[in-house]
């Protein structure tokens, strides 16, 4: 009976944990970089709306990448970034910085940061392509 009790408190633990998703949409892209909004990051805490934004290479022989996050008052179209982490050529991470004194800024007008900010504020995502990860990312490359 032990057993039984055990065994069921382990499988509703494991069915109430959260499922760590990735949903990477390209929201800009340059000849060295694209940039990508984790839509699945999303996250709301009082007015602040975060999502993480990852700048990856788009050399096939580069994977080295950055991963930022990006707070914004949506209603007051202002952002913030409180985190950035660069990661390796292996993935592993090689330097974070957290800025928790950042003060908010304007969202600029047709920018990048705009694009960003209507993947967090309203919804919007990218067609397809997207990545369930960045490592998906660097591999369709190949």
């Amino acid at each position: 009976m032990k057993t039984v009790i055990r065994t069921l408190a382990v499988a509703g633990l494991a069915v109430a944990a959260p499922a760590v998703a990735e949903d990477w949409n390209p929201i800009s892209r340059s000849s060295q970089y694209v940039y990508m909004a984790d839509g699945d990051s999303i996250a709301s805490v009082g007015a602040d709306t975060t999502v993480l934004v990852a700048r990856a290479p788009v050399a096939k022989s580069a994977r080295a990448y950055r991963i930022e996050t990006y707070a914004f008052d949506c209603p007051a179209g202002r952002f913030k970034i409180t985190r950035s982490v660069e990661y390796g050529d292996d993935g592993a991470e090689t330097d974070a910085f957290d800025d928790t004194a950042a003060d908010y800024e304007s969202v600029p007008r047709n920018s990048m940061i705009e694009s960003i900010k209507e993947v967090a504020c309203d919804g919007n995502r990218a067609d397809p392509p997207t990545y369930p990860s960045i490592a998906a990312y660097l591999d369709s490359r190949r």
